[in-house]
């Protein structure tokens, strides 16, 4: 093992996938694939932990490659930067009265959290959200006994220092050892598991717990899922804290009276969250509904494990990734106007159906962003160097990615195409 000297390129994060890793340089608007051999050491080193040297002088090829460098801080300070920028015009939504050094100890806890699992669907909040959750959470229970089914979005050690009893429940056993070092580092208490929901719930921990914080994926097993374990965690009169995405939250509320809760509040476009180039997905935006447990509320599922094929298809069978890079592209319509274009026209052939693209700026490099039941893509365009870089995550068989060949052809006039043939394979699948 090694040290935790090494950090990351300073400005990227690194997407996993599976075995491999994909390293995404949110200021030059560029994407590295990472060799499977390296991406495990990789994904270390991005969450600032001791990592195994792979050997073969790997450190010094990373090195000298430009994708890691020593330091002595966890926080990264261009990605710190980002982050503050991109919350800026969000923190009118603040409570009055937030203890002035909690939302500078979210922004270096999310800006040391440099690798993202696109296995676990893991999509963390802006910093400025996470210190919502956790003054909504303190305001209501102060004190309180609180449980987080997952913990991706960090918000633990905030609840921790304003002095709440913190219990997180949590299947990345990466992120459960960053929150491991990085409260103990800061001296505060929080009881870490690991756990998958899909398994029976703790008996131990069973209606032990004033309030429940949940963000799952805002599909109906997901949620089904966490309200249930939510349910069986709280006390009678202990609170439910659930996200779920904007046209979703009705389907929130609708299993949640299902279990018997009792609906407190919804506050609509509460969550904001950010993507691999740190920019805001405003499409993203999420509700919260808060809902109490009565004495006889009950939850919808016990552990079953058969459930494992109903959860995977929230993402449609979303099981490889193709990469393709387009070489001397010289878009006749301009590269705004073909960036735009290739939103709409993916959208088209993937049948997206509600997810609004997201197009910006990441450097000099124009990106694309599009999520949908079927379908992640991701495109980045250096205009200067007339190259484009699309990804898309999808089925293993998937038809239809050469009409998206097509459609770049047609609108971006590449005059060599470069097909990446690493398919990177989500684990499990």
């Amino acid at each position: 093992m090694t040290a935790p000297g090494w950090r990351l390129r300073d400005g990227a994060i690194l997407l996993c996938r599976g075995p491999g890793a994909t390293l995404v340089d949110s200021v030059r608007g560029t994407v590295h694939p990472v060799p499977p051999a390296h991406a495990a050491a990789l994904t270390r080193i991005a969450m600032r932990l001791p990592a195994p040297d792979p050997g073969g002088g790997a450190w010094d090829a990373l090195r000298d490659a430009g994708l890691i460098h020593r330091a002595t801080d966890d926080a990264d300070p261009v990605l710190r930067a980002r982050l503050e920028a991109l919350g800026r015009g969000l923190l009118w939504k603040m409570p009055a009265g937030a203890p002035p050094a909690l939302y500078p100890l979210a922004l270096d806890l999310h800006a040391g959290r440099k690798a993202v699992s696109v296995d676990l669907v893991q999509g963390p909040c802006l910093p400025e959200t996470a210190v919502r959750r956790a003054l909504l959470l303190h305001q209501r229970h102060p004190g309180g006994r609180i449980l987080c089914l997952g913990d991706d979005d960090l918000v633990s050690p905030l609840l921790a220092s304003l002095g709440a009893r913190v219990v997180v429940l949590e299947l990345d056993e990466v992120l459960l050892e960053v929150l491991r070092s990085r409260t103990a580092a800061r001296g505060l208490a929080v009881e870490l598991r690991r756990q998958d929901l899909r398994d029976a719930f703790p008996a131990d921990l069973a209606g032990g717990f004033d309030a429940v914080i949940a963000d799952p994926v805002s599909a109906e097993p997901w949620l089904r899922l966490f309200a249930s374990r939510a349910v069986a965690a709280l006390r009678p009169g202990g609170e439910l804290v659930l996200t779920a995405y904007r046209r979703r939250e009705a389907l929130a509320r609708r299993l949640l009276a299902e279990m018997g809760m009792e609906e407190r509040e919804v506050r609509l476009g509460f969550s904001h969250y950010y993507n691999e180039f740190f920019q805001h997905v405003s499409s993203w935006d999420s509700a919260m509904v808060i809902a109490a447990r009565p004495p006889g509320a009950a939850p919808a599922l016990e552990g079953d494990r058969r459930m494992d094929d109903d959860l995977r298809g929230f993402a449609g069978g979303l099981r490889v990734s193709y990469a393709y890079d387009f070489h001397g592209c010289e878009p006749p319509d301009g590269w705004k106007g073909a960036m735009a274009a290739l939103a709409r026209e993916t959208a088209r052939v993937f049948a997206v159906d509600g997810a609004a693209p997201c197009l910006g700026r990441a450097g000099a490099a124009r990106t694309l962003h599009l999520a949908g039941a079927r379908l992640v893509c991701t495109a980045v365009a250096d205009e200067q160097a007339g190259h484009l870089a699309v990804d898309l995550l999808g089925p293993e068989e998937m038809p239809d990615k050469e009409t998206v060949v097509g459609v770049v052809e047609r609108l971006f006039r590449p005059r060599r195409l470069e097909y990446d043939e690493l398919i990177r394979r989500v684990a499990g699948a």
